[in-house]
């Protein structure tokens, strides 16, 4: 138990330099495999088909990543976990008193898994997903440690809440900061100057551009864009009625 409770602690160190949920995720997955107590460990996230999909994992190659929690596979213990808001246990993989007939038991046992548990990350009624925890042997896991990775899965689950509370406020400060420099501009280029940054900064996207027409040429022109934007389209910013070359 104390050594059970040493890897919890270091988690939870963990959890408060996170930046974002990727970083809590990995994280996570990180200490409790590193520890030397289980063998795998993945973080899963609903895909909104019924289904998960690992977004961070630790103790296997990748050749190796099985997950507990195929697409649209009702005898998933991931989907238990959160409806039920229970961590669910496997005790033994070769012969589980549950979810006997799920398709994803071969792969964890050609994996050497023995038992696994998963563990729900919620917070306030949100959904996160969960941590699937794989042992080498079987009969892993006792009531007192299934206990202390429940507690786990809800400092998790508040750790990713804060995190996004923390993003969206910085995205409303942008996004106020942005109306700020609108108001205060005082011609059109500059305008798309404002628009384009404040986008790159919030939305981290692959490109942006924003093309104003020009009514007297009769073309519609990139007056700014990311520098991604501007690679991709090179010499050819300017497209329409009036150049006789535009497509």
């Amino acid at each position: 138990l104390a050594r059970i409770n040493r890897i919890i602690r270091e988690v939870d160190a963990a959890l408060l330099s996170a930046t974002d949920r990727t970083e809590i995720e990995q994280a996570v997955c990180d200490r409790l495999s590193d520890s030397g107590r289980y063998r795998y460990t993945t973080a899963l996230r609903p895909t909104g088909d019924g289904g998960f999909e690992s977004r961070a994992s630790r103790g296997l190659s990748a050749a190796d990543n099985v997950s507990p929690s195929p697409a649209g596979d009702g005898r998933c213990p991931a989907r238990t976990a959160l409806d039920t808001g229970e961590t669910q246990v496997v005790q033994d993989i070769a012969t589980p008193e549950r979810f006997e007939m799920a398709p994803w038991r071969e792969g964890l046992a050609e994996s050497d898994i023995g038992s696994l548990a998963v563990i729900p990350l919620t917070y306030d009624d949100r959904e996160y997903g969960v941590i699937a925890v794989c042992a080498g042997e079987t009969g892993a896991f006792s009531e007192r440690e299934l206990d202390v990775l429940g507690e786990l899965g809800e400092n998790v689950g508040y750790a990713i809440a804060a995190v996004e509370s923390r993003e969206r406020e910085a995205t409303l400060t942008a996004l106020y900061e942005a109306t700020q420099d609108l108001l205060a501009v005082g011609d059109p280029q500059e305008v798309c100057e404002v628009v384009v940054e404040t986008a790159e900064s919030v939305l981290d996207p692959l490109a942006v551009g924003i093309f104003l027409f020009d009514d007297e040429a009769n073309v519609l022109e990139l007056a700014e864009g990311t520098e991604q934007m501007w690679e991709f389209f090179g010499d050819s910013t300017a497209f329409g009625p009036g150049l006789q070359d535009s497509i």
